[in-house]
């Protein structure tokens, strides 16, 4: 913003003939006219647009730190998810899972049919091949033979049905507690999974979420 110039006629004593003709109280409001323009226009015109622009730039600064606080705080929600959306990305590698049932073994001794799970972001997949050591009885109920950690663990019972030796089938089941078992092998019945049988699983799913199969939209 621009000041008001002063622009009131400051030479009236230089305007005045050598030998005035005026009385000496004429001379005297003359003389006095210019010192009274020059306060007239410091107290009623400069000051005032000095202030007035003081506290335009007092506002403007109270407005530019209420935006520089706003800013900040919207730096640090943006750091917060960029760091929300790195760890719902990582991607956690493969990890070898324990068989906890001695009555199971990876298929052939194949390091490559090691039962293992990877998460990434919140997807999680499980896979590996067993082979039965034992005979295991024909049972409705899931006979265990690992156990997910926490974090790769479904918010609910997944079941998926599996190819087994010949024409054999059988329900995998994942747990919410992270216990996987194996239940209902044969094909038009029930019956006990033989020493040597091959049992290939594959499963995909949220973790704290959804199955890989109809329940999840991304997989239907």
């Amino acid at each position: 913003m621009s000041l008001t110039k002063l622009t009131a006629n400051l030479n009236a004593h230089q305007n005045k003939p050598d030998k005035p003709s005026d009385t000496a109280e004429k001379l005297k409001q003359d003389f006095d006219k210019p010192v009274n323009d020059i306060k007239d226009y410091i107290n009623n015109i400069l000051t005032s647009e000095i202030d007035g622009k003081f506290a335009t730039d007092e506002q403007n600064i109270a407005t530019n730190t209420q935006n520089i606080a706003t800013n900040t705080q919207n730096i640090a929600t943006n750091t917060q998810n960029i760091s929300d959306i790195q760890t719902n990305i990582a991607d956690t590698g493969w990890q070898e899972a324990t068989i906890t049932n001695n009555n199971f073994k990876k298929y052939s001794d194949l390091d490559i049919n090691s039962p293992k799970y990877r998460r990434i972001g919140n997807i999680v997949e499980l896979r590996g091949v067993l082979q039965a050591v034992n005979k295991i009885p024909a049972n409705a109920s899931p006979t265990y033979f690992l156990t997910l950690p926490e974090g790769y663990r479904p918010s609910s019972n997944i079941f998926r049905i599996c190819q087994g030796s010949s024409t054999n089938r059988w329900l995998l089941t994942i747990e919410h507690d992270g216990r996987v078992g194996i239940s209902r092998y044969g094909t038009t019945s029930m019956i006990d999974i033989a020493v040597g049988a091959w049992l290939p699983f594959n499963e995909i799913f949220f973790s704290g979420g959804f199955s890989s199969s109809a329940e999840n939209p991304l997989f239907a």
